[in-house]
């Protein structure tokens, strides 16, 4: 997916993607998508991303801009643009329980594949999102990450797996997917100026193979209650 194409559209309406420089000069936030192992052919399963100030010193916060996309957005057939079939991301809540919802926020603006902004279409596998501060100064300060202050919810992801039964792993990417969707950022200052790179450790999504330990727990207890109704049936004669 082309910057160019889909999301060129979808940032030019967003009312936080000013006409701004995007820099990686200031310190950064740091967020570690990690690996998730999720339930096969089933949905409405949720991850949640957190994120830490790494630094030494507040780091004053006025938007957020995520793009967060399975594999490569997938196959044309499954309305990406890529090759890879995934599960799709149903669901991208950056406000209950987060690091916005603490503060008065312009709501949680999501755009996924049921939405269609400007007749533009969001592949399955892929999901954008943004909000900001809304209420003076329109920034608020994110102190830095310790054992008394512990990283922070940035984000909720609704993914559904159906139809994926067996074992199989795919990327989670949120920083410059391939094809790219852009890169999640972040609003600094109470001019909602700067957008600025996070630091991301992409991740992954994965459908594990079943546990051979619960497979054969699993035999030994139907065979148990087809000993004990057979024996039943027998006595009772």
């Amino acid at each position: 997916m082309k910057r160019n194409n889909v999301m060129g559209s979808i940032v030019g309406m967003l009312a936080i993607a000013m006409l701004v420089g995007v820099t990686g000069a200031r310190a950064q936030l740091f967020l570690e998508v990690g690996d998730h192992s999720l339930l096969p052919n089933t949905a409405n399963q949720t991850i949640s991303l957190y994120l830490q100030n790494p630094t030494d010193s507040p780091i004053a916060i006025s938007g957020l801009d995520i793009s967060i996309q399975v594999a490569d957005s997938g196959p044309a057939s499954e309305g990406g643009e890529g090759y890879i079939d995934g599960p799709n991301i149903t669901g991208l809540d950056i406000i209950t329980g987060t690091l916005f919802g603490a503060v008065a926020n312009t709501g949680n603006n999501v755009w996924l594949s049921d939405t269609d902004p400007e007749n533009v279409p969001i592949p399955p596998q892929f999901a954008f999102g943004n909000t900001a501060a809304a209420a003076s100064p329109y920034y608020f300060s994110f102190q830095p990450t310790t054992i008394e202050n512990p990283p922070v919810l940035l984000a909720i992801v609704t993914i559904d797996t159906t139809g994926f039964t067996s074992s199989a792993s795919w990327d989670l990417y949120l920083k410059d997917p391939s094809p790219a969707n852009g890169w999640t950022t972040y609003i600094t200052g109470a001019a909602q100026t700067d957008l600025v790179l996070m630091n991301i450790v992409d991740g992954t999504i994965a459908v594990p193979e079943p546990q051979a330990g619960l497979v054969l727990a699993s035999l030994l207890l139907l065979g148990r209650i087809g000993w004990l109704r057979f024996g039943t049936q027998k006595a009772g004669k």
